[in-house]
């Protein structure tokens, strides 16, 4: 699920991205944004989105802000961006 690149932390999320998957990436950030300067996620996979992974994207990226280091969002699916969009979350994601 995750590899190490650089100075920064690469997770890739699961096809399915929903309340069943949270604690497993929440873990995975949390683990590799304690040793990285930059986390990067990649949503590439992500087929499926519901809300609560939403909101732990939300809730990754102000910790790991707050915690002085870099979280980048890559390869949202329009999918999961206008789900984002729907809920209100696509600023905090920044999202388009």
């Amino acid at each position: 699920m995750a590899t190490k690149r650089k100075s920064g932390a690469h997770i890739e999320l699961p096809e399915r991205f929903t309340v069943e998957a949270v604690a497993d990436v929440l873990g995975e950030i949390r683990t590799r944004s304690a040793r990285a300067k930059t986390v990067r996620v990649d949503a590439s996979a992500v087929a499926t989105a519901d809300c609560a992974g939403l909101q732990l994207l939300v809730a990754a990226r102000r910790d790991v802000e707050a915690a002085g280091k870099s979280f980048e969002l890559e390869s949202v699916p329009d999918a999961m961006a206008d789900s984002a969009r729907l809920l209100g979350l696509a600023p905090m994601l920044n999202l388009q």
